[in-house]
């Protein structure tokens, strides 16, 4: 954590504050292309069947929910320092994630726990799960990019914990 000397003021440098160097960007753009060229290299396999792997689900989405819990807590200690809602918005975003997928998404999958999913999931539940997962998550990143567009700065609240758990209303802002 280093303080800003060109700021004059009482901001520090995080790592979710400052913006792409050109050699980011580039790396950024390397790995956009390698992953198009993967694409393109495993497009003629798409008819191909695969093997069926029972454990391939709960494996996948225990593993996903793992790495969005961390950087849910990582966003949520990094909000806790600045108190940027953008930041409070996407560390929601990413918890949002990690409980869709390791609670409702995972144990209304067919066969994953049980034959026809747990839960009372219907033959559709796991598709509708699918669609409010993968629909939530971006607009709670246009959220984020909104909210960083015309973040003022760090606001001061008493205390962090109101906020994180989601009771913090305006009006209490300081």
């Amino acid at each position: 954590m280093q303080q800003t000397p060109a700021s004059g003021n009482d901001a520090f440098e995080f790592l979710s504050t400052l913006p792409p160097s050109p050699a980011q960007r580039r790396m950024a753009l390397a790995a956009i292309l390698v992953s198009i060229l993967v694409f393109l290299c495993v497009l003629p396999f798409t008819k191909l069947p695969l093997p069926k792997v029972p454990a391939f689900i709960p494996a996948y989405q225990a593993a996903m929910a793992v790495c969005d819990l961390v950087t849910a807590a990582l966003l949520f200690g990094q909000y806790a320092i600045l108190r940027a809602r953008a930041l409070l918005a996407l560390a929601t975003a990413y918890l949002f994630t990690a409980l869709m997928m390791a609670v409702a998404h995972a144990l209304t999958f067919p066969g994953v726990f049980a034959p026809g999913g747990l839960l009372g999931a219907g033959p559709q539940t796991t598709a509708w799960m699918y669609m409010f997962w993968h629909g939530g998550f971006p607009l709670m990143v246009l959220a984020y990019a909104l909210l960083a567009q015309r973040d003022d700065g760090p606001k001061r609240f008493a205390s962090p914990l109101p906020a994180v758990l989601g009771w913090l209303r305006p009006a209490r802002w300081r």
